[in-house]
């Protein structure tokens, strides 16, 4: 084994990490480079990682008297003793920057919202109220407030009915709700002269929601207490009091989470009066309890414009890619459509668990009821494969139902995914193979999915930018961050430019490093082996290499060529064929072993045309010499220096992984010098032939023979390489020698039960 195996291995690697850095990839764990190579899944962030990293305020819509009233953009006219307005100026995790008073700390959502409220904020109250020494979040009412009409835009019919109409980037018919102008609602009699956070349960991607306990100061003394929480809707419905909930409340979260909004609920209450004192010995579950509803905030998050580009390159690399977000199902669908992780006319079914009265769990699907024809029954879900680049970047089903098929995705949420790991485990396997959009995932959540997945054989590459990924950067086989923040320590991998593209080039450049490796290895071998055999050929003549020779083998070709070697850029476009996962795999042997018996077949005819010869003369052994300069030694040392560039040459395989030859610029002119050097150490001078310990008859035919077995010995090499190797039908010979019984990876054996099975547990239930 050369001692140089390992490093010349990693040589790769090296050129790979520098490149990466070029484009502002950064790696702290080089192993991982390789490891890129073997990706087969991508999971993605939505929020900061599929769009854009800043959540713009799109709309409030308010609700009274358990009615949804008109949208509204801002707060222009609402009186400042309302609850909608406590509710944005207290319930938030913003501070003031210790620096910088008059600079806010947080999420620019929550700024956005208290500017909306138009509320200011500061860390001292009032000395009159009493309160103990410390920080506290104050919120002060504005020093003049409009009592002017609201500021959104409406027109009102004869019939004196209200119709929003609003700047809406997406589907129309999520505003199509009509109601009357927010009247607003006047929680005390007398102005509050402030708001004093006396307790803040922070958000929690496990509650799924943020809740305060605000005191209001009025006239220098303590007012009433008031709790308001913030999260998503489906949890902030369940702590309201039923009669505050307008009935169309799911349909209208709905309505706008299918086109790509995010959507957050707020509510709140005037809490029984008690001492501010009170507040910490208070339970979240008292706090928390008979709200009501406020308002649904409605926020926009566009899709990058480099997303759709980067998904798409993975889509023909037959890379799968999966979204993994804590947002609403049909949010993170809308999204998975827009950036075309799932098809424009692709059905999405929602997998649900649902408990019979039996006691027993059983898996569903609904239907988002976006593409579907209505009243369509379905008799089995069964497992399609297709052919075309832009349906095999996922694990895609067919409904098969009784007119008409259509293709399906599916997304399942985080409390599903839950019940199915705990209850049917066969099929949350099934669920997370099949799986395209994972919402209101935990973090924990988030790695459990991706060790499943790791589990069944896919090389799994997550990608994100918030704390909450950081359980699955770290867990995930390769991890990038879009952040260098906390995601950062967490990923492997950690990206400047903010978007998705640098998947992809990190995905190229682990299989030019895998492959590179691969070939670094097939390249060392053989000149191990070759310089073997050429010592063993020359021991059956009592000779050896000399010095000079072994250095010029070893320092200047060995050494040059591993070195530049893996300079080759990555190829341009990534494909469907992925490279070899096995370096002891039976097409690396097979080319190893037939390389090196035509080098020595090529050897040995070199050794015998010699022979043949008029004017050769065996060598005489002298004991008391080496027996370097012989015929024997001249004509086998020749040939070999010329093998060692054609091993270099026929490993420095191009597409699909890696740019051609010539883009290798050192690469290139490193073999052309050697080539000449070779040729002059073949038609020697007399000083190159004392140096080197060459013997070289008179003929100078002699010399242009070694150069037709040398370009004889490149050519079938080359042909070899390509022809019996790369070919596809001896791949697939090899594969037929190997005798494979079953799928090596687990994911695959899957696929094939559902193909066969059917699936026969689930059925499509069509959401009304």
């Amino acid at each position: 084994v050369p001692p140089a195996l390992p490093a010349a291995m990693t040589v790769g690697t090296v050129y790979a990490l520098h490149r990466l850095r070029q484009k502002n990839i950064f790696c702290i764990s080089p192993p991982r480079v390789n490891v890129c190579g073997k990706v087969k899944l991508c999971c993605f962030d939505k929020t900061g990682t599929l769009t854009e990293d800043g959540l713009r305020l799109y709309v409030l819509h308010p609700a009274c008297d358990g009615a949804y009233c008109a949208p509204i953009e801002s707060l222009g006219g609402v009186d400042r003793n309302d609850l909608l307005t406590h509710a944005l100026a207290t319930c938030h995790s913003i501070a003031c920057s210790p620096r910088n008073h008059n600079e806010l700390v947080g999420d620019t959502m929550e700024i956005q919202l208290l500017e909306l409220s138009r509320w200011c904020l500061s860390s001292a109250p009032p000395s009159s109220l009493g309160l103990p020494a410390g920080e506290f979040t104050v919120c002060y009412p504005p020093r003049t407030h409009s009592a002017s009409a609201l500021d959104v835009r409406h027109t009102a019919d004869a019939a004196g009915t209200v119709t929003v109409s609003l700047d809406v980037p997406h589907d129309t018919s999520v505003l199509s709700e009509t109601g009357l102008p927010y009247p607003g609602r006047s929680v005390v009699d007398d102005d509050i002269d402030c708001l004093v956070v006396l307790r803040d349960f922070p958000f929690s991607s496990a509650q799924m929601r943020s809740t305060v306990v605000a005191g209001a100061g009025q006239r220098g003394t303590q007012g009433p207490l008031f709790a308001f929480s913030k999260g998503s809707p489906e949890i902030i419905k369940t702590l309201c009091r039923h009669e505050s909930l307008p009935d169309n409340y799911d349909n209208q979260v709905h309505a706008y989470a299918r086109n790509g909004y995010r959507v957050l609920a707020i509510a709140g209450a005037r809490l029984p009066a008690a001492a501010w004192a009170s507040v910490p010995s208070l339970s979240r579950d008292a706090i928390e309890h008979d709200l009501e509803f406020i308002s649904l905030i409605v926020l926009e998050n566009k899709v990058k414009p480099e997303t759709s580009g980067a998904l798409a390159q993975l889509a023909a690399a037959n890379i799968r890619a999966v979204m993994v977000t804590g947002d609403n199902p049909l949010t993170a669908s809308s999204v998975a459509r827009e950036c075309g992780m799932v098809g424009p006319t692709d059905t999405l079914l929602v997998a649900r668990v649902v408990q019979r009265p039996t006691g027993a769990y059983e898996l569903i699907f609904e239907s988002d009821g976006v593409l579907d024809p209505p009243q369509v029954e379905c008799t089995s879900l069964r497992y399609v494969k297709f052919s075309g680049p832009a349906d095999s970047r996922k694990m895609l089903y067919e409904l098969v139902p009784q007119r008409a098929a259509s293709p399906v995705a599916l997304a399942i949420a985080g409390r599903d995914f839950d019940l199915l790991r705990r209850h049917l485990p066969e099929e949350f396997v099934r669920v997370c193979v099949a799986g395209t959009v994972f919402a209101r995932m935990s973090p924990d959540q988030k790695t459990t999915l991706i060790e499943t997945l790791m589990d069944q054989g896919f090389g799994v590459c997550m990608c994100g930018d918030g704390a909450n990924d950081c359980g699955a950067l770290k867990a995930a086989h390769v991890g990038v961050s879009l952040s260098q923040a906390e995601a950062s320590v967490a990923a492997p991998f950690t990206c400047r430019v903010p978007d998705i593209r640098c998947v992809p080039e990190v995905i190229k450049e682990g299989r030019c490093a895998l492959v590179t490796s691969f070939s670094m290895f097939k390249f060392m071998a053989l000149y191990s082996f070759c310089e073997f055999t050429t010592v063993l050929i020359l021991y059956y003549y009592d000779s050896n290499l000399g010095d000079f020779q072994y250095l010029y083998i070893d320092l200047f070709i060995i050494l040059i060529l591993a070195v530049v070697m893996g300079r080759t850029r990555p190829y341009e476009t990534l494909v469907a064929q992925r490279p070899p996962g096995s370096l002891l795999s039976l097409p690396i042997l097979f080319s190893v072993f037939g390389q090196l018996s035509i080098m020595v077949l090529f050897q040995v005819a070199a050794l015998l045309y010699a022979k043949s010869q008029s004017w050769y003369t065996p060598l005489v052994p002298d004991p008391n010499s080496q027996n370097i300069a012989c015929y024997e030694n001249t004509a086998v040392f020749l040939v070999s220096i010329f093998q060692y560039i054609t091993v270099a040459v026929t490993y420095s395989i191009s597409k699909p992984f890696r740019a051609p030859l010539y883009t290798n610029i050192l690469f290139l002119l490193s073999l052309i010098i050697l080539t000449i050097v070779n040729i002059l150490f073949v038609f020697g001078t007399p000083g190159l032939r004392s140096i080197m310990q060459l013997q070289l008859p008179g003929p100078v035919s002699f010399s242009w023979v070694l150069l037709v077995l040398a370009a004889s010995n490149f050519a079938i090499s080359w042909l070899f390489e390509r022809i019996a190797i790369i070919s596809p039908a001896v791949q697939k010979t090899l594969r037929r020698l190997k005798r494979k019984r079953g799928f090596k990876n687990r994911y695959k054996d899957i696929s094939r039960e559902i193909m066969v099975s059917g699936w026969p547990a689930a059925y499509v239930a069509h959401s009304s």
